[in-house]
């Protein structure tokens, strides 16, 4: 998805490390939910995680069928700041 995006100028870049970091946050992202649910009496943590991940699931199903061009295009084009 980043690919197709186009980079503007001054913009913060990562460069080469853009997919390291990317892959970085995942894997730190999973360690943190296994720390979060492994423990046997944190059942509560697992629902969370659970409905979350289903939240998360639904909300973006619903962006590819209702609205796919939020998808393809970066948000805030028209920012004051970009002058």
């Amino acid at each position: 998805m980043r690919s197709r995006l186009d980079r503007r100028t001054g913009a913060f870049d990562l460069g080469r490390l853009e997919l390291p970091v990317a892959v970085c946050a995942l894997v730190w992202t999973l360690v943190a939910l296994f720390c979060l649910v492994s423990p046997g009496e944190a059942r509560v943590s697992v629902v969370i995680v659970a409905g979350m991940l289903l939240l998360g699931g639904l909300f973006f199903l619903g962006m590819l069928v209702v609205d796919r061009e939020a998808r393809d295009t970066e948000p805030g084009g028209d920012s004051p700041f970009d002058r």
